[in-house]
């Protein structure tokens, strides 16, 4: 006895109703996101796909109904923390619960091919993190494509100026020293390295105190010839004010090469908190950021169902500073 081919028909919610629970629980199982449900609501999940022949079909969704059930997450060809992969497994088990599969995708060099592979994906929500500009965006909500956040204004910058801010302010806080932002010099992309020196910068104005801006390779003999730069010729006391760990573990190479104390005569702080920032002598001062946190608060928009302004989250909550021994 041959088995009847599966039918192309059949939904989540066939699946679903087959198993007794949501479509949600049935998209959550079946992206592997499964951790929560018990086991007897797993294998009736996985017991009623089969027994359906269900098989998620993302493109003949896309052709059916205009677009797929994928979240795309649009993300700069940049420079992230190890830390962004705790972001995105959130991401991706918050965008189960709205029948949602997450899709990671890098911006291409040219914005015209991004812009031609998100339409030709026909994504349902695209979250972007800072690669759309406005005339992008326009054109991809004209496609009927939700975008998160909704809008781009000052307040969605406002983790990133709140981290240069953060900085300054530990940077001062033994002492008046002069200010030194080290952003990577690296070949990608950098969407919020700028934006953390805007707030690094107004953070020393407010103090009165200036920023010298200084771009640090991952490299020992680059970064030592970017910091000798700024050391050159002069006994003051530095605060080094870093894009990230990397470039502050740079930093505290090179100060050793120059023979500079950390952190009598030169004080360092990363961002990202990541372990090897606190195995490395001294111990990383550094700034935590939640980016799971950070990724809920953005596709909490979804709940809208595209009705109006979302509740804004508290993003400042997502930030904290880790005192170490480098400042």
């Amino acid at each position: 006895m041959t088995q009847d081919p599966p039918r192309l028909s059949v939904t989540s919610q066939d699946v679903a109703n087959h198993a007794g629970v949501s479509r949600s629980t049935v998209s959550s199982i079946l992206n592997g996101k499964d951790a929560r449900f018990p086991q007897e609501t797993r294998d009736r999940v996985y017991a009623a796909a089969t027994e359906l022949g269900y098989r998620p079909s993302h493109a003949g969704r896309a052709l059916a109904m205009g677009k797929s059930d994928i979240a795309l997450l649009l993300m700069p060809n940049a420079t992230f923390g190890p830390q962004l992969q705790e972001g995105i497994d959130s991401l991706a088990g918050v965008a189960a619960t709205h029948g949602l599969t997450l899709m990671v995708r890098f911006a291409d060099p040219d914005a015209d091919e991004t812009l031609r592979a998100i339409l030709n994906l026909r994504p349902a929500v695209v979250v972007d993190l800072g690669v759309l500009d406005q005339a992008g965006r326009e054109l991809v909500q004209a496609a009927g494509v939700r975008l998160v956040p909704q809008v781009i204004n000052n307040e969605s910058n406002e983790v990133d100026l709140l981290i240069g801010r953060m900085q300054v302010a530990e940077a001062l806080s033994n002492g008046r020293r002069r200010l030194v932002y080290a952003s990577l010099a690296d070949w990608r992309l950098d969407p919020v390295g700028p934006i953390r020196l805007r707030g690094a910068e107004a953070e020393a104005a407010s103090r009165g105190v200036d920023v010298t801006h200084i771009h640090v390779p991952l490299k020992a003999a680059g970064a030592t010839e970017a910091l000798a730069q700024v050391t050159a010729g002069s006994a003051e006391r530095l605060a080094v004010c870093c894009y990230n760990d990397d470039v502050a573990i740079a930093i505290l190479a090179a100060a050793r090469q120059l023979r500079l104390a950390v952190p009598d005569e030169i004080s360092v702080i990363g961002v990202d908190h990541t372990a090897i920032g606190q195995l490395v002598f001294p111990r990383l001062t550094s700034i935590a950021v939640d980016f799971a946190a950070l990724m809920e608060a953005l596709l909490r928009e979804l709940d809208t169902n595209g009705y109006g302004p979302p509740a804004r989250p508290d993003l400042r909550s997502s930030v904290r500073l880790v005192a170490g021994d480098t400042t």
